[in-house]
């Protein structure tokens, strides 16, 4: 990500997510999701991180984490994801979509078992209660399956602006 794209493609897809985020939320009158986090795997899938993907996966985790009063979990869980994106992006071909698939799907597994966990460890005292745990794990699954398909979406909306001619 250099600054051109920083300024003309992430920013305004920020705003534009973040308003499209809150209309849907007052029409359903639900959580619809984490689309930050979709924003975020979808650069780290384009992009090799450089110091501009950094300053926009923070930027990314702060907004994420305003909605739960997370915010220093969301920028440490987006900093980390950078890392390990980073990390694996040698070893992974993610130019097909069964690959992308599976890493964004155990990337989105990851970031929402750790903040289920941390919400949980924080606070609800431990219980066995079948109920409590089973209603837990179906909000887990709405999350993720809402999130995947804010990131589907999204890269199918993005794919053509990120794809550079020249690698």
């Amino acid at each position: 990500m250099n600054l051109i794209e920083f300024f003309f493609i992430g920013i305004p897809l920020v705003f534009v997510v973040f308003f499209l985020k809150g209309f849907l939320q007052s029409f359903f009158l639900t959580p619809v999701g984490n689309p930050f986090l979709s924003i975020a795997l979808i650069f780290l899938s384009y992009r090799n991180v450089n110091v501009w993907l950094w300053v926009y996966l923070l930027i990314l985790g702060f907004i994420s984490g305003i909605e739960t009063n997370q915010e220093i979990l969301n920028v440490a869980v987006f900093f980390l994801m950078g890392l390990v994106f980073d990390w694996f992006k040698g070893y992974l071909n993610l130019n097909n979509i069964r690959n992308k698939l599976f890493f964004w799907g155990i990337n989105l597994l990851v970031f929402f078992i750790i903040k289920l966990f941390l919400f949980l460890l924080w606070t609800v005292p431990f219980t066995f209660a079948f109920s409590f745990w089973a209603h837990q794990i179906q909000k887990l699954f709405h999350f993720f399956v809402v999130t995947l398909g804010w990131t589907l979406g999204l890269e199918s909306f993005l794919k053509d602006l990120l794809i550079r001619k020249n690698e």
